[in-house]
C-alpha cells in the first residue's frame, strides 16, 4: 500500500500451451478407446496333456506290475511240490519188482527141477525092472540119491534166483528213487527258471515303458513350449495398445514448458495521491472530478 492510501495488486494467470493441450487431448482420446475395449479372454490351451507314448507307457507300467505273477505262481507251486516230496525207501521201491520173481521165475524153476527128478526116478525104475531088481535096496538108494541131488539143485536154484531177483528189484527200485529225485530236482530248477523269466519279463516291460514315457515326455515339453509361446503372442497382442499409450504418455512428459505463467499488476490510488496529482489548477480539479 502507498503513502497516499492506495494499493497495488499482482495477478498471475497460468495457461496451457495450445500444442501441448492438443496432444494431451489426443492421448486422452486414445486412453479412452483403450479403456473402453472389452476384456478378451484367452481361449487356447495352457497345459500340454499326456502324449500317446505316455499313455501307452502307463498301460505298459500296469502290465509290468503283474507280468511276473503267473510265472512266480507256477514257480511257487513247483517249489511247494518239491518241498513236500518224500522219497521212497529201497525196500518200498523193491515191492513193485519182487513178487513177479517169486511167483513166476522161482516157481517155474522149481517145477522144472521136480519134473526132472520124477523123470530120473522113472528111468531108474525102468532100469531096475530090466535088471530084475525092482523094489530092492539098490533101487531105493538110487531114488534117494536122485531126490537128494534134485533137492540140492532146487535149493541152489531158488537161492540164486531169489538173490538175483533181490538184486534186480533193488536196482530197479533204486533207479526209480533216483529218477524221482532227479525229476524233483528238475522241477526245482524249472521253478527257479520260471521265477527268473517272470522277473526278466517284468524288467523288460518296465524298461520299455520307461523309454516310451521318456520319449513322450520330450514331446510333451515341446507341446508345452508351443502352448506357452502361443499365449505369449496373445498377451503381447492384447497388451500392444497399452504399450503404445504408455509411449505417448512418456512423450507428453518430455514436452518443454507446457504451462505459461502471465503476471498482471494493478494499482489503486488513494485520496491523497489524487489530490497530489491534481495540484491547484482548474484542469486538475476537472481531472479529480473525473477520477472520483
Amino acid at each position: 500500500m502507498s503513502k497516499g492510501g492506495g494499493k497495488q495488486t499482482t495477478t498471475q494467470t497460468q495457461t496451457v500451451d495450445p500444442e501441448f493441450k492438443q496432444r494431451a487431448l489426443e492421448v486422452y482420446s486414445r486412453a479412452q478407446t483403450v479403456a473402453d475395449r472389452p476384456y478378451t479372454p484367452y481361449t487356447g490351451e495352457m497345459v500340454a496333456g499326456f502324449t500317446p507314448q505316455q499313455q501307452q507307457a502307463f498301460t505298459q507300467f500296469g502290465q509290468a506290475a503283474t507280468a511276473a505273477q503267473p510265472a512266480i505262481g507256477q514257480a511257487q507251486e513247483l517249489t511247494r511240490r518239491v518241498g513236500a516230496y518224500q522219497p521212497q525207501t529201497v525196500a518200498q521201491a523193491m515191492q513193485a519188482y519182487t513178487n513177479p520173481y517169486e511167483e513166476q521165475v522161482v516157481s517155474q524153476a522149481l517145477s522144472d527141477i521136480d519134473r526132472s527128478r520124477q523123470m530120473a526116478q522113472t528111468q531108474g525104475a525102468a532100469q531096475a525092472i530090466r535088471a530084475k531088481s525092482f523094489g530092492g535096496s539098490r533101487q531105493g538108494v538110487a531114488e534117494a540119491e536122485t531126490n537128494r541131488a534134485a533137492f540140492d539143485q532146487a535149493g541152489r536154484t531158488a537161492a540164486q534166483l531169489r538173490s538175483a531177483g533181490f538184486e534186480t528189484a533193488a536196482g530197479l527200485g533204486s533207479r526209480d528213487i533216483a529218477s524221482a529225485q532227479q525229476a524233483e530236482a528238475q522241477r526245482l530248477a524249472a521253478a527257479g527258471q520260471l521265477g527268473q523269466l517272470g522277473a526278466a519279463q517284468q524288467e523288460a516291460l518296465t524298461q520299455g515303458a520307461q523309454g516310451l514315457f521318456g520319449a513322450g515326455g520330450a514331446q510333451q515339453q515341446l507341446d508345452q513350449a508351443q502352448l506357452e509361446d502361443a499365449y505369449k503372442q496373445f498377451a503381447e497382442e492384447r497388451g500392444y495398445p497399452q504399450e503404445q499409450l504408455q509411449i505417448l504418455q512418456q512423450a507428453l512428459g518430455m514436452f518443454p514448458n507446457p504451462m505459461t505463467t502471465t503476471s498482471t499488476q494493478r494499482q489503486t490510488l488513494g485520496p491523497m495521491d489524487v489530490l497530489g496529482r491534481i495540484g491547484g489548477t482548474g484542469a486538475g480539479l476537472i481531472s479529480a472530478a473525473a477520477l472520483f
